[in-house]
């Protein structure tokens, strides 16, 4: 999940503009990346992991994916700025386009 979003914010930072990706919501989804690696870090060291450390990891991270999912869906999921080649190289699926319907009905 880490990995997946340092490569996400990655590509998606210089393109905030032609998403027309308000700065505001990157700003967030990086402070949300930022305490979920903090609270990783914790949670994974042996001498720190304790129930309380790793609840608190699981909260940032349920956090992040939440804050990830509703910028995706707002954002990028039917933006037509954002390009099959920009899908994957954010790391979203890449669904079918819909085919244009034949006015011929034979």
């Amino acid at each position: 999940m880490l990995a997946w979003t340092i490569n996400f914010l990655k590509y998606l930072q210089p393109s905030l503009a032609r998403f027309n990706f308000p700065a505001i919501e990157y700003d967030k989804l990086t402070v949300l990346r930022d305490d979920f690696a903090l609270k990783l870090e914790i949670a994974e060291e042996p001498a720190t992991r304790t129930k309380t450390t790793a609840l608190a990891k699981n909260r940032a991270r349920d956090a992040l994916e939440k804050a990830l999912q509703q910028d995706t869906k707002e954002f990028l999921q039917f933006n037509r700025n954002v390009t099959d080649e920009d899908r994957d190289d954010l790391g979203l699926p890449i669904h079918p386009h819909p085919r244009a319907r034949s006015d011929d009905v034979s």
